[in-house]
């Protein structure tokens, strides 16, 4: 097919013959194509392939996409009056990963994607100190506006130095990079020996995928061009280099509000998607209570929410 490659598997670089494919319905955004899915024969790994070659990924980024991530805080993160011990209990509820992982952060930061900054806030008031970078011109200048320290640029362009960093941030970046392990030989030279490589990005095995499927915000094809679990995440980390220190899933009210929003949006239910809109992504005390209600989850279920949370250091 033009403009489509095929890839072989990143975590034991083994190619897709013989593995199993799958065909899905992309619902991203302006994208309702379908692309192939395959799982390695050889490790389990699931991945995108054949895939969207560089020019046409970069035609499917649009403007649309730009804005996903632009933080509404609400009245409880701002609001002066009130305790920071509630505004803590509302970030942990809310998804706030600071809130998960505040012991891993330390020292000089970058967070590679850093979209609008949310998270670099959080962590310039933990006292590190931040840096960042994302491709995204409107994100880029709307951190600028802010005072944050980010450059418009992407890891595939970005030169670092040789054990400059205490501590590397992917958010919701790993299944976007096309050239993954270049990418990750580039992280692990620039991390000081000692250092934390956190990487958070969508759980394949959650239990919204089950509900979901090709619905669930987590597909997000054709631009999730990976699919990690537990297990994949580890291997492919340890192949890397790096000494896996946390693994974990926590489940986002996100991962129900944007899968219901995708699924009505795709059947053209506006009235269910209005409410929804209303009820879940914007209201303060609804929120927290749903939130709530995935906790008592993830205690019952373990290691099967909606995101997936991983530490590893360089030896």
């Amino acid at each position: 097919m033009n403009n489509y490659q095929n890839v072989k598997c990143c975590v034991c670089n083994q190619d897709a013959t013989g593995g199993t494919v799958t065909l899905h319905r992309a619902y991203s955004l302006n994208v309702h194509d379908e692309f192939s899915i395959v799982t390695c024969k050889n490790c389990g790994f699931v991945y995108q392939n054949p895939r969207p070659d560089s020019d046409l990924l970069k035609n499917y980024y649009t403007e649309t996409y730009e804005q996903i991530g632009n933080p509404d805080k609400g009245i409880i993160a701002k609001a002066a009056y009130i305790p920071d011990f509630v505004k803590d209990l509302y970030k942990y509820l809310t998804g706030d990963y600071t809130a998960y992982l505040k012991n891993y952060f330390s020292g000089t930061v970058i967070d590679i994607g850093c979209g609008f900054g949310n998270l670099m806030e959080s962590l310039i008031k933990m006292g590190c100190t931040v840096s960042g970078i994302d491709s995204s011109k409107v994100a880029v200048e709307a951190c600028l506006q802010k005072g944050l320290k980010v450059t418009e640029t992407t890891l595939e362009s970005m030169s670092f130095e040789e054990n400059s960093y205490d501590t590397i941030v992917l958010s919701h970046v790993v299944e976007h990079i096309e050239n993954i392990q270049e990418a990750f030989r580039k992280i692990f030279r620039a991390l000081k020996p000692g250092g934390n490589l956190i990487i958070i990005c969508p759980n394949y095995q959650s239990f919204a995928h089950k509900i979901f499927g090709d619905y669930w915000f987590g597909m997000h094809l054709p631009f999730h061009l990976y699919h990690f679990d537990r297990n994949s995440i580890k291997k492919f980390l340890e192949i890397s280099g790096f000494e896996t220190r946390l693994i974990k899933t926590i489940n986002l009210e996100m991962g129900y509000t944007e899968s219901l929003k995708i699924q009505f949006q795709a059947k053209n239910r506006k009235i269910f998607n209005i409410l929804f809109r209303v009820l879940y992504k914007y209201n303060i005390v609804i929120r927290p209570i749903m939130m709530f209600l995935l906790k008592l989850h993830e205690l019952f279920f373990k290691n099967n929410g909606d995101v997936l949370i991983a530490v590893a250091s360089k030896p």
